[in-house]
């Protein structure tokens, strides 16, 4: 049995967790996904650390008793851009609008 460990780049691990470069490093940072930096502030991740990742993930996910719908989804997705851009309106406009 092979006890060697593999580390993986940021960039592998995007890959293999199907997310940008720039999320893994934001998880990174926020301590989210274990890894560790070299000596030249390059980031590793152990590939096991990646599994149990993924598992803590999909336990979390699991525990949400409803999730949203891809139109709620939408809809928080559009209002997160119109707060961005400075637009808000209340929520009986929104009503109105059958933006819901």
């Amino acid at each position: 049995m092979d006890r060697r460990q593999t580390y993986l780049t940021p960039e592998q691990a995007a890959h293999h967790l199907h997310v940008k470069r720039s999320t893994v490093l934001a998880w990174l940072r926020a301590g989210k996904l274990a890894g560790a930096k070299t000596g030249h502030g390059t980031w590793r991740i152990a590939r096991q650390n990646i599994r149990g990742f993924v598992r803590n993930r999909r336990c979390a996910a699991a525990l949400d008793p409803e999730p949203l719908s891809g139109k709620e989804l939408s809809a928080v997705r559009r209002g997160l851009e119109e707060i961005r851009t400075g637009r808000t309106v209340s929520f009986e406009q929104v009503k109105r609008e059958n933006r819901l």
